[in-house]
């Protein structure tokens, strides 16, 4: 039981990362911002610790604190992975979007590049170029990958299609699921009732952060 473990040692490393992965599970996103920034100084050279206070900062709604964490970890890894992405994420939300392109462009992983360059072509007008990109990440996009997908068309503002892929990521289980809804990537589908229904469907603690997002 992570709390009790907690309750142990609260300033163990191994400790710490674990109770930020299950508030991550349960949406509790101020307590993993505060379980990596409790990390940062137990262990201030596991860099990989700056990528994800970035994450949970940006889960957050904490733009600038997110990109700024990020940019630690590019300093250090520059050529790993997700990071440049999450950036490009980020960098589009801020209506950074030639920005937002070059980060999605750094990114290592094909169909996360893929795909941030597809959407950072769209929002930029250049619609061809947001297709082929389009192309490539479905190509090479697993494709069961619902959850991904979804978070896709959601960035895009396809809320059909981001609902459509929401709907067979739950129905079939998609381990991406629980992770990526907390993306604010899908701000585009929280006034929809569906939305809803999904975070019900799922059965999610009353807690979670996303249920704040929902108009009554």
């Amino acid at each position: 039981n992570i709390n009790k473990a907690l309750a142990i040692n609260s300033n163990d490393a191994y400790v710490l990362a674990n109770a930020a992965i299950v508030q991550g599970f349960s949406g509790n996103i101020d307590n993993i911002v505060e379980d990596h920034i409790k990390l940062l100084k137990i262990s201030p050279k596991e860099y990989i610790y700056y990528r994800n206070l970035g994450i949970s900062q940006y889960w957050n709604g904490d733009l600038d604190g997110a990109l700024e964490s990020l940019k630690k970890y590019d300093h250090y890894f520059p050529d790993a992975p997700v990071g440049h992405s999450i950036k490009a994420r980020i960098l589009m939300d801020k209506g950074a979007y030639e920005e937002a392109l070059l980060a999605a462009q750094k990114e290592p992983v094909d169909f996360m590049s893929y795909s941030t360059q597809s959407n950072a072509l769209y929002k930029l007008g250049r619609i061809e170029e947001s297709n082929l990109f389009f192309e490539k990440f479905m190509s090479v996009n697993d494709e069961k990958a619902y959850a991904n997908i979804a978070e896709y068309f959601a960035i895009k503002g396809d809320v059909e299609n981001a609902l459509k892929y929401l709907k067979l990521a739950k129905d079939n289980s998609d381990p991406d699921l629980i992770e990526i809804i907390n993306f604010p990537s899908f701000k585009t589908v929280y006034n929809d009732p569906r939305w809803e229904e999904l975070l019900l469907a799922m059965e999610l603690p009353e807690s979670h952060h996303l249920f704040n997002y929902i108009k009554k």
